[in-house]
């Protein structure tokens, strides 16, 4: 598999369970658990495919997880699919400043 395309699932499962927690706290935590363990292993597993440097990386996709709670816990959960899709074009955002971290 494309270590970018299971870099970008990894942080749309992310987000997804982040959201998920916020909006939906009916749902059991374990479920919530289960996907953000599985968004970790695909964070772990793509960058060391991708390079050398997977820790470097790995701490990088941490601080963009961090960044993107702090925006899903500030916006309020109201904004329903708005929410959704600013929390996109933020991981789009993250990501491109990782990829030109990895260029230079």
């Amino acid at each position: 598999m494309n270590p970018k395309r299971c870099n970008l699932c990894a942080y749309i499962l992310g987000c997804a369970c982040l959201i998920g927690m916020v909006r939906y706290p009916e749902v059991s935590k374990s479920w919530w658990l289960t996907i953000g363990i599985c968004s970790g292993l695909l964070f772990v597993s793509s960058n060391c495919m991708e390079s050398t440097q997977h820790w470097t990386f790995l701490g990088i996709d941490a601080l963009n997880l961090i960044v993107l709670a702090l925006l899903i816990q500030l916006l309020p959960p109201s904004l329903g699919l708005a929410l959704n899709a600013v929390v996109l074009l933020a991981i789009f955002l993250l990501l491109y400043v990782k990829s030109t971290f990895h260029e230079k």
